[in-house]
């Protein structure tokens, strides 16, 4: 009789952990014409009527004698529902990362005497680390045009706010630029950026990046006259567009 009593209780435990590990339960009404109606019951009155909201939010009463049978089943994990729980643990992921992205620099740049403005492009490659909070810290380089040409030395420092397949995140930079321009450059240039954007998984490691901030920078040149040699300062102060892809 005790045995009997162990073997039940263990058999009681064991059906528990499986319920807490199995997929979700719902209400299944099989009906007498074939039709089945998954969702969640609202109302069940025996040998009066039955009312469930199915899952698309829609209400169905039945009469008692419509009814065949009712139960509890597993809820099937849809593809999507299966897909979206793998990018959502992707999207946790701690390691490392490389990224890329092309974008454009659009607005003022000022020199002290007048006001220039044009699109200015830019190609960025990145590679960081990615913790399992958010939080990621890495660096940037790549080309960028600034009148002249020049090579970013950026700090990058990113946070995704929430965890799962698309989520906004904010970031800030800032460094120097090296102009591959030796001839009217005065060597490296101060820079500094922020701003905000949104990241969409789209596979094992892989999301895509839209981003808008702003970005200061400024450039120090020097112009070889026959008459005189003057020195400008160019500070740009621009709104920054990109579109990047991580892996």
């Amino acid at each position: 009789m005790i045995f009997g009593f162990l073997l039940l209780f263990a058999l009681a435990s064991f059906k528990a952990v499986a319920q807490k590990d199995a997929q979700p339960l719902e209400d299944v009404v099989y009906l007498t014409n074939g039709s089945i109606i998954r969702g969640t019951m609202i109302e069940l009155k025996i040998n009066q009527f039955v009312k469930i909201e199915d899952r698309a939010g829609n209400i169905w009463v039945f009469a008692y004698d419509e009814v065949d049978k009712i139960t509890k089943e597993a809820r099937p994990v849809s593809a999507y529902s299966s897909n979206r729980q793998r990018l959502l643990n992707i999207s946790e992921h701690e390691g490392f990362y490389m990224g890329t992205a092309l974008g454009m620099n659009l607005g003022d740049a000022n020199d002290g005497v007048s006001y220039t403005s044009e699109v200015l492009g830019f190609l960025h490659v990145s590679m960081g680390y990615k913790l399992k909070n958010g939080l990621s810290f890495g660096g940037v380089t790549g080309l960028e045009g600034w009148g002249t040409s020049a090579i970013p030395l950026f700090a990058d420092v990113r946070y995704q706010i929430f965890k799962g397949p698309v989520s906004p995140f904010v970031y800030g930079q800032g460094g120097v630029i090296m102009p591959l321009d030796n001839f009217n450059s005065n060597g490296p240039s101060p820079g500094t950026g922020f701003g905000l954007g949104v990241r969409r998984m789209v596979g094992n490691r892989t999301a895509i990046d839209f981003n808008i901030g702003y970005r200061f920078q400024r450039l120090d040149v020097t112009y070889q006259d026959w008459w005189a040699t003057r020195e400008t300062r160019y500070d740009f102060n621009r709104v920054t567009v990109g579109l990047g892809v991580i892996f």
